[in-house]
């Protein structure tokens, strides 16, 4: 077994732990990233102020950047 960043527990089949790790914690990364995108969209459409809506937005297209980054990781090391 095996304990993630996030307090997870996981089952290993040996070999190298680090390896095993890598992949859970890029998808607590991406859980992270998921619940700012999220949180973003929310306050997008809560702000009425146009310049603090577009910092929002290009927050959240950099948080979708960072979420496709993370997919394409997991993928690969998994």
């Amino acid at each position: 077994m095996i304990d993630d960043a996030m307090g997870h527990m996981y089952q290993t089949q040996g070999g190298d732990q680090s390896k095993q790790k890598l992949p859970l914690y890029l998808n607590d990364a991406l859980s992270i990233e998921n619940v700012a995108a999220q949180r973003l969209t929310t306050r997008i459409g809560e702000v009425t102020l146009q310049d603090a809506r577009n910092q929002l937005e290009h927050y959240l297209q950099e948080t979708e950047e960072h979420q496709n980054r993370l997919r394409q990781l997991i993928f690969t090391v998994w």
